[in-house]
């Protein structure tokens, strides 16, 4: 999945953009986590809890589930 802007576009974004959301990213993260069993979230920004990084993760994010 991609990872939430700050502006609102559906367009390509990734962590280090200025446009990219960490608190909304977190916030699609934990509804994802809450509705669906998840061993770990594959993501570039470690600083969301439970995420794992991952090489070439920057841009999107993957569920493992259970």
């Amino acid at each position: 999945m991609a990872p939430v802007r700050a502006d609102g576009r559906e367009a390509p974004v990734s962590v280090g953009d200025p446009q990219y959301s960490r608190a909304w990213t977190r916030r699609a993260i934990e509804l994802l986590r809450a509705e669906v069993p998840t061993d770990v979230v594959l993501f570039n920004d470690t600083a969301i809890p439970g995420v794992v990084w991952y090489p070439g993760h920057a841009d999107h994010f993957h569920l493992r589930m259970r």
